[in-house]
């Protein structure tokens, strides 16, 4: 297992995303050297959402040729950290054999291969920062796309920001100083 994974989601209106990224929190930070990545993720459970009731999701991410599993599992320490499980996979369909070090694992039965669904899917495009904040490594990702669920669809805008390595009271330092509506956060005040 991987540590546990600490982020924060945020939701933002599409019209500042402009003030984001060429504000002041990020002038000088260089993008993590990659393009923007085209992300397709798809979220599975069962009919009846048996994996969420065991605070369990089980997602197949594409980005490029690369196809990526990951299990996460609520820890119920706080709703902003959870244990994720990650394999490099060839289906877009979950591999329940390389879950077997995890809690979908430990769930595994043939029903369950038989009865995992797509429940929803996002496409988003990613643009990533690397930040160091106090003595901790920050990725903060913009993405921007939708969320779809049968025929429905949903715009998206959010960001993220994950704990790569350093202490939990920087990733809120930097959430405090985005969440600001001072100059500081946006270039401009409200």
């Amino acid at each position: 297992m991987s540590p546990p994974e600490i982020e924060l989601k945020f939701e933002v209106p599409i019209e500042s995303l402009p003030d984001l990224t060429r504000g002041p929190l990020l002038k000088g930070v260089r993008s993590s050297g990659r393009k923007p990545a085209s992300l397709v993720s798809v979220y599975f459970d069962t009919k009846k959402l048996k994996l969420r009731r065991k605070a369990l999701s089980v997602r197949i991410r594409r980005n490029g040729r690369r196809v990526v599993q990951t299990v996460k599992q609520e820890t119920g320490a706080a709703a902003f950290v959870r244990n994720e499980w990650e394999h490099d996979i060839g289906s877009p369909h979950p591999d329940l054999n390389v879950a077997g070090n995890t809690p979908l694992g430990q769930l595994s039965s043939k029903k369950l291969r038989r009865s995992l669904v797509p429940v929803f899917e996002t496409r988003v495009r990613r643009k990533a920062f690397q930040l160091h904040c106090g003595e901790s490594e920050i990725e903060l990702s913009v993405d921007k796309g939708e969320i779809a669920a049968g025929r429905k669809t949903l715009a998206i805008c959010e960001v993220e920001l994950e704990l790569k390595h350093g202490q939990r009271d920087d990733l809120f330092k930097l959430a405090k100083t985005l969440a600001d509506p001072g100059p500081s956060a946006t270039g401009h005040r409200q």
